[in-house]
């Protein structure tokens, strides 16, 4: 039945906020169901940011962001919500052309979703649903922050901490990933409102999606006097080199199994 509700899940969302579903076929080995969806040649944004992370400039980082939103907004605008939101669940067509996938959690917002047990990854879990409350589409928002700073950045959240109890503890006291370059701060507000620790506090993914959508047409646009241009330019215009990203050294320090646990 599970299996069932993520193919519907999948199917209704496919091509538009969640990579298109073609069918379904079952291991011959072992008689599981599988489905057969569309190839992302990127793979997961996990692997394009170990990968190409020095490649993306601040318009693909936005745009990645910018149809991210558009697809969590899509989700919830179902009345679903997600509960595994994370970069391992998400693909990249191209550099820039990202798709959710893995509705295996989803489940629609008017169900008791309060768990027996915590599903997800821990770094993506917002600190409410790790004190035992209920997940709502504020916790997929706080999953959408942790991914915000992994864009930014481009190492995996918490990349240097243990994954274990105590990070759960440290996040529940308000631990939030640490950012060491420089980011234009409309989109370092936007993140830290996502990672509010009251979740009525946080946006909805429609604004997200709004603001998004009017960062990057401002930028690509070329509109010289929005804030969030100025703050792309003069990151640009800077001698720091903070941002560079380490992947052989990340390469080195983390390899993280990005699978659902509960």
């Amino acid at each position: 039945m599970e299996f069932l509700n993520e193919v519907e899940n999948q199917h209704k969302h496919g091509g538009r906020s969640a990579i298109a579903i073609y069918g379904i076929t079952r291991n011959p080995d072992d008689g599981n169901y599988m489905m057969v969806i569309q190839y992302a040649k990127q793979g997961s944004l996990r692997k394009l940011l170990d990968n190409k992370y020095n490649d993306l400039s601040w318009r693909h980082k936005i745009r990645n962001l910018r149809f991210i939103a558009k697809g969590l907004a899509a989700i919830h605008k179902a009345n679903l919500v997600h509960k595994d939101f994370h970069s391992g669940n998400i693909v990249n067509e191209t550099m820039y052309n990202p798709y959710i996938t893995d509705f295996g959690l989803c489940r629609p917002a008017s169900q008791d979703l309060s768990s027996k047990g915590i599903f997800g990854v821990l770094p993506y879990i917002s600190q409410e649903v790790l004190y035992g409350e209920k997940y709502t589409m504020k916790s997929d928002i706080y999953s959408f922050g942790i991914i915000m700073s992994e864009v930014f950045t481009g190492y995996p959240p918490y990349h240097d901490i243990p994954h274990d109890f105590s990070l759960a503890t440290q996040i529940c006291l308000g631990l939030r990933p640490e950012i060491r370059c420089e980011i234009p701060q409309s989109l370092l507000d936007m993140m830290n409102k996502c990672l509010d620790a009251e979740p009525q506090n946080r946006p909805t993914a429609k604004v997200l999606e709004d603001m998004l959508d009017r960062f990057y047409s401002d930028w690509t646009l070329k509109k010289t006097q929005t804030q969030i241009y100025k703050q792309i330019e003069e990151i640009n215009n800077s001698d720091k080199n903070f941002s560079i990203y380490d992947q052989a050294n990340q390469t080195k320090l983390t390899h993280f199994n990005y699978q659902t646990r509960k």
